[in-house]
């Protein structure tokens, strides 16, 4: 769709279509190593087709940054996921380079500083990130012997900051809005519920009032405890800390706090 003209009429350095080509190869080589892990009387899935939701070279960088950023989170849930540690170790590698395509993009495209703070934002729950995906999946084109995606799939109730949010920075209030109407959550009477922010290595979990839903909208303030860096990833549990997959009501969503401009974009 695009080429190196496209990008560089679209105001972006000469080489930005040479560095989305190498990331585009490197992509290719982390499927071949996880594909390498399927043994052989595993189901192997077929191919289905993808629509992602760009139209521009900008907002064709603005999607690739979300996901690049979303999978190094991604590789922290897999990584304890994983048994062997040579499986371990590979996804470290991996995340690695995933970090590089997105210092890359944060320097040369965003102009904005690439440093995140002391660690990358943990999500112990991979298939939940991996669940995010299905969105960009055209319904009805996967091969009918496909397995679930992911495996094991919760199919929980998707949710974003409503369209009237302004800010997505620490600090900020937002409203909660449940996106898919044939998934809506269900709270239930006399439990408690929260969002859950997972940020850097640590969560914070902000008790809202689900009382009154959906009359009533959803309030909630992300933590100012937070850096305005990196991504900040929002789930609704009915435990603190979100211990486990069950506790997991609703979500994930990705909060994209750098660059800035961005965050509101994206979601």
């Amino acid at each position: 769709m695009f080429n190196t003209t496209a990008f560089v009429e679209a105001g972006y350095p000469n080489t930005t279509y040479d560095r989305i080509q190498e990331i585009r190869d490197n992509e290719a080589g982390h499927l071949r190593i996880f594909q390498n892990e399927i043994t052989p009387t595993s189901v192997k899935p077929g191919a289905c087709k993808y629509a992602f939701p760009f139209d521009s070279p900008t907002s064709f960088l603005a999607l690739a940054t979300l996901i690049e950023i979303s999978s190094m989170t991604f590789l922290t849930g897999l990584v304890e996921m994983a048994k062997l540690p040579a499986s371990q170790g590979a996804m470290v590698a991996i995340a690695a380079t995933e970090t590089r395509h997105e210092t890359w993009a944060l320097l040369d495209i965003w102009k904005t500083n690439p440093f995140g703070g002391p660690a990358d934002t943990v999500f112990p729950f991979a298939n939940e990130i991996l669940d995010l995906t299905n969105a960009f999946v055209v319904p009805r084109s996967c091969p009918s012997e496909n397995p679930v995606y992911p495996s094991p799939r919760q199919n929980l109730p998707p949710f974003s900051p409503a369209s009237s949010t302004k800010s997505i920075y620490p600090g900020s209030n937002i409203v909660l809005n449940f996106t898919d109407p044939t998934n809506q959550p269900s709270f239930r009477e006399g439990v408690k519920y929260y969002a859950t922010f997972f940020h850097g290595p640590s969560n914070i979990s902000v008790p809202i009032d689900t009382t009154n839903w959906p009359r009533k909208d959803i309030e909630v303030t992300i933590p100012s405890q937070f850096e305005a860096r990196g991504i900040i990833i929002v789930v609704v549990s009915d435990t603190i800390g979100a211990p486990t997959l069950k506790t997991v009501k609703a979500g994930p969503v990705v909060l994209l706090e750098q660059p800035a401009e961005l965050g509101l974009t994206v979601l």
